[in-house]
């Protein structure tokens, strides 16, 4: 089901939709669609493979002339930022990347390289002003954007944000590639795992859902953020609180309708037992 189907199914059921009664409508949708997360969580696995780096320095430091940091076998950069630099990688000898790295603060910057080789990385301040950096590390092999971490002295940080959308929250400890739970923190949207580790690192993470926007409700491509099989039951949601205010008979009648249809999903699903399987998205 597309919003654009489920605008219709809800005026199917009598409300007259127009400019004004948008933003009711869209408040609706995503009463419904939060109602849905807490009956069932939106849960997605990931796994990095957290390896030393190839290259490695924590301190934070102040360019005055070029940095240049070789390495290889190198696949990814990262460090944090602050001031107005300038950033030019090549590979083998061929330029792969060059860019203006400029952040009145501290920035953090994951970069993957367009393939692996001898990697020369090249940082140098802009002319007449100043780049400082710290946590700068060169990675070995390929990664995914949302895989790069950054090494700090005493942690390894990965986006969470970066690696399923929203701001996900662990479902469970992490834990090593033999099951064993690592010792972990989250800050600021990013898990935090020791640099001591060397191994894989399984997750499980519950996200929130995407929340619907004006641009939505016309659209015939853009799919709720609930699980499909609970689609039938949208309009019936979203039909109780589009009128909740206005017509409270009717309202009541719609929730009540819905609640039935989640009492029967529920049953549904503890008859068929735990054989669901968890994709990427969570649903």
């Amino acid at each position: 089901m597309t919003y654009g189907e489920l605008v219709r199914d809800v005026i199917d059921l009598g409300f007259e939709s127009n400019t004004e009664s948008d933003t009711v409508l869209l408040s609706a949708i995503n009463r419904v669609l939060m109602l849905l997360w807490r009956y069932e969580p939106a849960v997605m696995c990931a796994e990095l493979n957290q390896r030393a780096p190839l290259w490695h320095r924590s301190e934070e430091q102040t360019l005055r002339e070029l940095l240049t940091v070789t390495r290889c076998g190198a696949g990814a950069l990262s460090f944090e930022g602050i001031g107005q630099g300038h950033l030019s990688v090549s590979v083998d000898g061929e330029t792969v990347m060059t860019r203006t790295v400029s952040a009145p603060e501290w920035r953090t910057y994951r970069l993957a390289l367009s393939r692996i080789g001898t990697a020369c990385v090249q940082i140098r301040p802009e002319e007449k002003g100043s780049f400082s950096l710290r946590n700068l590390a060169l990675l070995a092999g390929a990664h995914a954007p949302a895989t790069i971490p950054l090494w700090g002295s005493d942690t390894v940080r990965y986006d969470l944000s970066a690696l399923c959308g929203g701001t996900p929250e662990p479902d469970a400890p992490p834990t090593d590639g033999a099951g064993l739970r690592l010792d972990y923190q989250v800050q600021g949207g990013e898990l935090l795992l020791p640099t001591c580790h060397r191994d894989r690192v399984l997750l499980r993470l519950r996200r929130m859902p995407r929340l619907a926007v004006l641009e939505d409700l016309k659209a015939n491509d853009t799919v709720p953020d609930c699980p499909p099989r609970l689609h039938d039951l949208l309009a019936l949601g979203v039909a109780s609180y589009v009128w909740l205010e206005t017509d409270p008979d009717k309202a009541t009648y719609y929730k009540t309708r819905f609640d039935e249809g989640l009492a029967m999903d529920r049953m549904q699903q503890q008859h068929r037992g735990d054989v669901s399987v968890i994709k990427r998205k969570g649903w």
